[in-house]
């Protein structure tokens, strides 16, 4: 014997295998080993011979002898062996996976269902043994994973719960692993469970409206997820009339659970009287899990009274005024004189040298506040 072909044959089929050699008899004996069965022989000449077979559903997995016999007279025979000539495999099966629902929001669950089927040839098997599931992403299944088959006919099914702990791109790979049983192959199958990315609600407050310029408030951007109990993370961009000041602040845990705060105060600068009120905007990135919101509030800014403050002076009658000073006082923190305003600071009198014996007032002037942030006033004393 020279070859077989096919070499190998699946459990509980029946086929026809073409045997080739030499010195083929009409009344040649094929043998496959136990459990297969030769059902025909024909031996088309003296180099080939086509066998039906069918392999026993008990028949051992791996390869095995192929014999040819020629008998001869008073007992003496020819045998020809083409060791592990032939090979019995499983039969063959093909695993299907199906979720339902089909799309879940994270930390929801969802039930998938493995269906294993004997695909192959003659009679079918029904399969048995167990399945095995696993994810792309992160999340947890119940049964450890694992699932035992029941069916009947050509298909067995089980069922296990799954529940997707993060968002992961937006779709969860879900793989159902067949381990095959004493008849049947290994197989496997994907299926593709989308995820929800649940909204978010962003709330933007601010600690005090309307404000005095230099005295900013705190805003703070409170981001509430819809469902669910995970707390957000991820940043809080605030924004004020449309630009964005400063880093992206990150948000942490706040009450009520599970929302997740960001807080943001601006400099004296970043908020003047100029163009209030402002527009005060927190936009939320989102993360792995949650998807972006954003929130406005409008912000009054009044200005700071800055106070003109004579220095005492006194003259003669008939005398011209002296030189006057005196100060302003009242900026903001990190303002001065000379940052926050423009102009030159004078005080005058309106007495003149002819003026009657008296108190006259001595006031402050020349001095413009930038942006509008104050706002000047004549002390009581001047």
């Amino acid at each position: 014997m020279t070859s077989v072909s096919p070499t190998s044959g699946d459990l509980n089929t029946t086929e026809n295998v073409t045997i080739t050699g030499t010195n083929f008899v009409a009344k040649s004996i094929v043998s496959f080993g136990s459990n297969i069965t030769v059902n025909t022989t024909t031996v088309n000449s003296s180099t080939q011979i086509v066998a039906n077979i069918t392999i026993g559903s008990g028949s051992a997995i791996g390869a095995r002898n192929v014999t040819v016999t020629n008998p001869g007279s008073g007992g003496s025979n020819a045998t020809g062996t083409l060791t592990n000539g032939f090979t019995v495999n499983k039969r063959t099966t093909s695993t299907s996976v199906n979720c339902l629902p089909a799309s879940v929001n994270v930390n929801s669950t969802t039930t998938c269902t493995a269906s294993v089927t004997d695909n192959d040839t003659s009679t079918t098997i029904t399969p048995t043994g167990s399945v095995t599931f696993g994810s792309s992403q992160s999340g947890t299944f119940s049964l450890s994973g694992s699932c035992t088959l029941a069916g009947s006919g050509a298909t067995a099914s089980c069922s296990v719960s799954y529940t997707p702990t993060a968002f992961g791109g937006g779709t969860h790979v879900i793989t159902g692993s067949y381990g095959g049983d004493t008849t049947h192959g290994t197989s496997s199958g994907p299926f593709n469970l989308t995820l929800k990315n649940p909204a978010t609600t962003t709330t933007l407050s601010s600690s005090a409206n309307p404000s005095t310029y230099g005295a900013s408030p705190t805003f703070t951007a409170k981001v509430a997820p819809a469902t669910g109990s995970i707390v957000p993370t991820g940043t809080v961009q605030f924004q004020i009339d449309g630009t964005s000041v400063g880093s992206a602040v990150a948000i942490s845990a706040c009450s009520p659970s599970p929302d997740a705060c960001a807080t943001f105060t601006p400099t004296a600068a970043q908020l003047p009287v100029t163009g209030s009120p402002h527009s005060i905007t927190a936009v939320y990135s989102g993360d792995a899990t949650f998807t972006g919101s954003t929130s406005s509030t409008s912000q009054t800014v009044n200005p700071v009274t800055l106070t003109y403050t004579a220095n005492l002076a006194s003259r003669a009658y008939g005398v011209s005024n002296p030189v006057f000073s005196g100060t302003v006082t009242g900026f903001a923190p990190g303002d001065t004189q000379a940052s926050a305003t423009t102009g030159t600071l004078s005080f005058t009198s309106p007495a003149i040298a002819s003026s009657n014996v008296g108190s006259y007032a001595i006031n402050g002037s020349g001095l413009t506040a930038n942006n509008g942030n104050y706002t000047f006033v004549q002390a009581a004393s001047n």
